[in-house]
């Protein structure tokens, strides 16, 4: 367990800015974190479930949502 604690440490630092990507499901939250982020990391994409449809990277966060209220889910 060691061992393979260390390697995924390796391959963690030998990570790129680019190499990292952000998705999140709503474009405001797409906007927003892209503000966020843009000062310390800039190379670091960030969009929509579409924009990264056939895409890949070697790290994916996924930033899901939450609301107060339920908004368009209540409008049939």
């Amino acid at each position: 367990m060691e061992y393979k604690q260390n390697n995924e440490c390796e391959r963690i630092r030998e990570l790129k800015e680019s190499d990292i990507g952000v998705v999140t499901p709503y474009k405001d939250n797409v906007n927003e974190i892209k503000y966020q982020l843009s000062q310390l990391y800039p190379k670091v994409t960030v969009g929509s479930v579409e924009k990264y449809q056939g895409s890949e990277k070697a790290v994916i966060i996924f930033s899901a949502v939450r609301t107060e209220g339920i908004g368009f889910l209540s409008d049939p």
